[in-house]
């Protein structure tokens, strides 16, 4: 495991900050005014400073087709800084605008994002809007996608084995059939990670052994904080214990450090992307691909969804079997001056080490956290 040396960050932030990164080729495709305003808005200092700076000038464009580019940089600026409750709302006030395959893809785009953000009442809400405009209106990859993400919200809410052995059949389905193969990977290491069966695991270490939950199964890679988290079972030691399995979670060797007042002034690339395997990213890459276009869009600034005023209590910034990789990944928060907290987890026959950084008074850790290089995922 390896992580950005100060070097590297100090480099990374003085170049260019990421979301600019993120977005330097794609502006050049819009109109003049709205790449001046990504131009301005971007070369901005923090994420706040950015946010405020579009929702000042977002409502000042004239035409919707200015909104609308608008509004799609916005949108996946926030993404990118995952403020997914955000995004979720531009997105799904872009479909208000958009009709046919593209308003179905704003409404998976803001499905997607609710789910990050655990949003999952509003995410429902999305998806069934979706089911409500017709399938005959999907076409083929969003059909899948959408059927994809109906799987995994009723794997959150799974509570009971014929639940949970319901939606394991419908992944278990999809695999076999080829408009799902974009996410077959990820569809192999669900029903893993579930159920520990080892001829899945078997399966997807065979057929996709370089891919990051492949490398996730044999202990190759860390699995890093991702949107995959919210979306298993949360009552699932409930639903397998029925199965015949049982999970227990304990707390130990917990250690609080006080947070010291840290501002970082840029986003950097995320220090654990190269050699954390992220179990859910490449199919949640993949959905994003899946024929985006973004149309015209409101430009409201709607209250979170989902949690209401409720604040996560810290966030989760590794998972990892092998605990020296914890131990590196907290002597680096402490070189740094963030607090944290380690907490064993034992589930099935295996042990895992979640290192936790809670949160304090002023709410902005995630973004400090962001700032310094690390990726992020709140626990409430």
């Amino acid at each position: 495991m390896q992580f950005l040396s100060d070097t590297q960050r100090m480099v990374l932030s003085r170049a260019v900050c990421a979301s600019f990164f993120f977005f330097h080729v794609a502006v050049a495709a819009y109109t003049a005014r709205v790449q001046e305003m990504a131009m301005r808005g971007f070369a901005l200092r923090n994420f706040q400073q950015v946010h405020a700076y579009f929702e000042q000038h977002i409502p000042l464009l004239s035409s919707f087709t200015e909104k609308k580019e608008a509004l799609s940089l916005f949108a996946q600026y926030l993404e990118l800084h995952d403020a997914h409750e955000r995004a979720a709302h531009r997105y799904r006030d872009a479909a208000l605008y958009a009709l046919g395959t593209e308003r179905v893809q704003f409404l998976l785009e803001a499905t997607r994002n609710a789910m990050a953000a655990d949003a999952r009442e509003y995410a429902r809400e999305t998806l069934a809007e979706v089911e409500h405009i017709g399938v005959q209106v999907l076409n083929k990859k969003q059909h899948a996608t959408f059927l994809v993400y109906h799987v995994w919200l009723a794997l959150h809410a799974a509570s009971t084995a014929a639940h949970l052995h319901e939606q394991l059949e419908k992944l278990e389905e999809y695999g076999t059939q080829g408009v799902f193969n974009v996410f077959e990977t990820v569809l192999l290491f669900t029903r893993w990670w579930i159920t520990q069966d080892e001829k899945v695991a078997q399966r997807l270490t065979e057929r996709y052994p370089q891919s990051f939950e492949a490398l996730s199964v044999i202990g190759a890679v860390e699995i890093a904080p991702s949107v995959f988290w919210h979306l298993m079972p949360r009552a699932y030691g409930e639903a397998v214990e029925s199965m015949g399995k049982s999970e227990t979670v304990v707390l130990q060797d917990a250690k609080l450090r006080p947070v010291p007042e840290v501002v970082a002034a840029h986003r950097t690339r995320r220090a654990h992307a190269a050699t954390d395997g992220t179990a859910a990213r490449s199919a949640m890459s993949s959905s994003r691909n899946l024929g985006v276009s973004i149309l015209e869009g409101g430009v409201s600034v709607p209250d979170e969804v989902g949690k209401g005023d409720e604040k996560p209590r810290g966030y989760q910034l590794g998972f990892f079997r092998a605990k020296e990789n914890a131990q590196r990944l907290m002597d680096d928060l402490e070189r740094r001056g963030f607090g944290f907290q380690l907490h064993t987890v034992r589930r099935a026959d295996a042990v895992y080490y979640q290192v936790f950084v809670p949160e304090d008074d002023s709410g902005f850790v995630s973004h400090r956290l962001k700032d310094a290089g690390y990726e992020t995922f709140p626990l409430f």
